[in-house]
C-alpha cells in the first residue's frame, strides 16, 4: 500500500515561506500517519502470514516426505508384487526377496502373464478359445464333473458314474399286474427273468384245468390247435357207423375184383361185375345198347321170355325188367337163395333189377327184389 509523500517541511531559514510550509506540511501529517499505520498494519499482518506460511511449508515438507516414504513403499510393495517382464520363471522378487503368494510377472517367452501359487508359477489366466461358453459348450478330451446321487432327477449333468449307478440291482418280476412303475432304474441288458410256472412252456407244455384257444374254422388243416368245439363241428360233417345216410357223390377205395365182403362196392367194382362179356346171345331180346350205364335194360313187350343159355360159367350180369317178365332156365335157377331144380321158371316183376350169376352146368342163381 503506497504512502503518500509529506510536502516540504518548513525552515527558520525561509522565514518568508514558514508559515506557508508550517500549514502544508501539518496538514498532510493526518493523511500520512494514516498511510504510516495502514502500512505498517499491511507489515505486520504479511509478517504474520509469511510466518503461517512458513510453518504450513514446514508442515508440507514434511508431509511431502512422508509421502515420498509412503510413495517409495506402496512402489516396493507393488514391485514386490509384479515383477515385470521376465524371459524365465523368476525365483526370487526384484529385491532379491523370496516371492509374495500371488505375485504376477509377464512371461516374454509364453507370452502370458503368470502368477505364483506359493509352490509353482501358473498362467494367470485363460484365452477365450480355451474354455467353454455357457451356452451349448462343446466339450473336447474326456470333460469330468461331479457325480451326483444315486436317483437324482434334475439338470445336473450326469456322469458315467452316475449313469451306470442307475443300473437296477433288483432280481426283474415275473408276472402281476401291469404298471408304469415309478422307478428311475434301468434294466441291465443281461438280466433274465425267474422261469414263471404260472406260464405253460412253448416245448411240450402240460396244461392243467379247461384249455381254451381259437377255434379254427372247418377244413384248417395246419398245426394249429384243434379246440372241442372245432372236433365236434367236423365229426357233424362226418358219416355215422350206424345208420349213416350219404349225400352228393360219395368216393371211396374200389375193391378188388372178385372181393365178397362187406366192404362198400365203388361204381368202378361195380361196373367191373355187371358189364360181362357174352359169349353167347340170349334167346331172349334186350336192347343192344347199355343205356343205364351198368345195367343191361331189357325191351318191353308183351309176354317176352329171357332164356338164359350158353353163357360162359362165372359170368354175371344184371338186368333191368321195364315190364313183367317170364323166366325159363335150362338146367335149373336158384331163386334169392333157393335151391334148383330141374328146369326152372320165374316171374320178374316190372321194373325190377335182377343179377344172374351163371355157376356152371346150367345153373344160374338169380336175385333181386321183384323176382318169384
Amino acid at each position: 500500500m503506497p504512502i503518500t509523500a509529506l510536502p516540504t517541511p518548513p525552515s527558520r531559514a525561509d522565514a518568508a515561506n514558514f508559515s506557508t510550509r508550517a500549514d502544508a506540511f501539518l496538514g498532510a501529517l493526518p493523511t500520512f500517519a494514516t498511510e504510516a499505520n495502514a502500512l505498517a498494519t499491511a507489515a505486520n499482518t504479511s509478517a504474520a502470514n509469511a510466518a503461517t506460511s512458513a510453518t504450513t511449508a514446514s508442515t508440507q515438507a514434511t508431509n511431502a516426505a512422508a509421502s515420498a516414504t509412503s510413495a517409495a513403499a506402496s512402489y516396493d510393495a507393488f514391485d514386490d508384487r509384479y515383477l515385470g517382464s521376465k524371459a524365465a520363471n523368476p525365483t526370487l522378487d526384484n529385491d532379491g526377496a523370496a516371492l509374495l503368494t500371488g505375485a504376477l510377472h509377464w512371461n516374454t517367452t509364453a507370452a502370458e502373464m503368470r502368477v505364483w501359487t506359493g509352490t509353482a508359477w501358473v498362467a494367470a489366466y485363460v484365452s477365450a478359445g480355451a474354455y467353454a461358453p455357457l451356452a451349448s459348450p462343446a466339450f473336447t478330451g474326456v470333460p469330468t464333473a461331479p457325480t451326483a446321487a444315486v436317483d437324482t432327477n434334475t439338470t445336473q449333468a450326469a456322469t458315467t458314474a452316475f449313469v451306470l449307478g442307475q443300473a437296477s440291482a433288483a432280481t426283474p418280476i415275473i408276472d402281476g399286474t401291469a404298471a408304469i412303475g415309478t422307478s428311475l432304474r434301468y434294466a441291465r441288458a443281461d438280466h433274465v427273468h425267474p422261469t414263471d410256472t404260472s406260464r405253460a412252456a412253448l416245448a411240450s407244455p402240460t396244461f392243467t384245468g379247461v384249455p381254451a384257444a381259437p377255434t379254427a374254422a372247418q377244413g384248417t388243416n395246419t398245426t394249429q390247435l384243434a379246440t372241442t368245439a372245432h372236433v365236434f363241428a367236423g365229426l357233424a360233417l362226418q358219416a355215422s357207423l350206424t345208420g349213416a345216410t350219404f349225400t352228393g357223390a360219395v368216393a371211396g377205395p374200389t375193391a378188388a375184383a372178385g372181393t365178397n365182403t362187406t366192404q362198400l362196392a365203388t361204381t368202378a367194382f361195380v361196373q367191373g361185375v355187371v358189364r360181362p362179356s357174352f359169349p353167347g346171345n340170349p334167346s331172349a331180346s334186350f336192347t343192344a345198347a347199355d343205356t343205364d350205364n351198368n345195367t343191361h335194360k331189357v325191351a318191353s313187350g308183351a309176354a317176352q321170355t329171357l332164356t338164359l343159355g350158353n353163357i360162359t360159367a362165372g359170368t354175371a350180369f344184371t338186368v333191368r325188367f321195364t315190364t313183367a317178365w317170364s323166366l325159363a332156365i335150362a338146367g335149373g335157377l336158384s331163386k334169392n337163395g333157393a335151391a334148383p331144380a330141374g328146369v326152372t321158371t320165374g316171374a320178374v316183376a316190372a321194373n325190377s333189377l335182377i343179377t344172374f350169376l351163371h355157376e356152371g352146368a346150367g345153373v344160374w342163381v338169380a336175385t333181386g327184389g321183384g323176382l318169384s
